[in-house]
């Protein structure tokens, strides 16, 4: 399933998985074409990078699916002002995990 998730990152927004993986997500938004296909990109990035997560998830790897769920969020929100209802909660959801995962209530 890795290696479809890095096949369609690379083939349809042009980035490759591991630098996505590596990336934060200002530097994501950088790395997308500007212009009218940067939102189409982003929110195909986005849709890529949640199902990394839930991949992750089952692996055994925590971290990194929250990571990969946290660049998700970020990229939903830079594309889209007021996301639907499902990301918005699954971006709230996110952001409580990366605060108790932090062990800092009051930051990111």
């Amino acid at each position: 399933m890795i290696e479809q998730i890095a096949s369609a990152g690379h083939d349809d927004v042009g980035i490759p998985l591991e630098i996505v993986h590596r990336s934060s997500s200002e530097t994501l938004l950088r790395l997308l074409e500007p212009g009218a296909l940067r939102c189409i990109q982003a929110m195909i990035l986005a849709e890529l990078l949640m199902q990394d997560s839930v991949v992750q998830e089952n692996q055994g790897q925590p971290r990194e699916a929250l990571i990969s769920r946290a660049q998700d969020c970020a990229l939903v929100a830079d594309t889209s002002p007021d996301p639907p209802p499902r990301d918005r909660s699954i971006c709230r959801q996110t952001i409580e995990s990366l605060r108790t995962s932090a062990g800092d209530k009051g930051r990111i």
